[in-house]
């Protein structure tokens, strides 16, 4: 099953119900859930703040958590990077990807800190982005992480796909097909 840019709005929407759900918490209880920290670090991206500048590098302090199985963390983080490099993407090449792999994801929450990066961050991904970050220690099985927004929750949500090979084939096949188009063109 594909998904559309919306169909991924709304995957995002109820996997962050789930997680509410799952720990019987409201809303506004959502950073007391317990859950075990397993990175922090910087998330780093580039975006034009205005569309006459060059590209602006943004750098975000964030924690990332996820909840505990059988007394352990349900990822392994302790090879990632300190800084992970991350894609904004618009939503609807997430969904060429296979925004039906996110079904098939293990799920972490992204805790950013404060500030005017996170405020560009959330506005950007507030009008139909999300992002691609990129792990690229080789010690790491985890190489992709979609982090999407569900502003219903105030929630960045990391999708984890189980099937790395598959998604990392497909993120190939999109950026491929995109710089084929931009061939014709120019």
């Amino acid at each position: 099953m594909e998904f559309d840019a919306a169909g991924l709005d709304c995957l995002t929407k109820k996997m962050a119900d789930l997680l509410l759900e799952e720990q019987n918490t409201t809303p506004q209880q959502i950073e007391t859930i317990k859950r075990e920290t397993i990175w922090v670090g910087e998330l780093e991206w580039s975006e034009k703040l205005k569309p006459d500048q060059p590209k602006h590098l943004q750098t975000m302090h964030c924690t990332v958590c996820c909840k505990i199985v059988d007394g352990h963390p349900e990822i392994k983080a302790q090879n990632w990077p300190s800084k992970l490099p991350t894609q904004i993407m618009p939503k609807h090449l997430l969904a060429k990807i296979g925004g039906g792999l996110l079904k098939n994801s293990r799920l972490v929450i992204f805790r950013p800190s404060l500030g005017g990066a996170l405020d560009s961050l959330t506005k950007k991904m507030n009008s139909g982005y999300a992002c691609c970050i990129h792990i690229s220690s080789s010690n790491c099985n985890d190489k992709v992480i979609f982090l999407f927004y569900s502003p219903e929750r105030d929630l960045f949500l990391g999708f984890i796909p189980n099937n790395q090979l598959i998604v990392i084939e497909r993120i190939r096949k999109v950026v491929q097909e995109i710089l084929e188009k931009q061939a014709v063109v120019t």
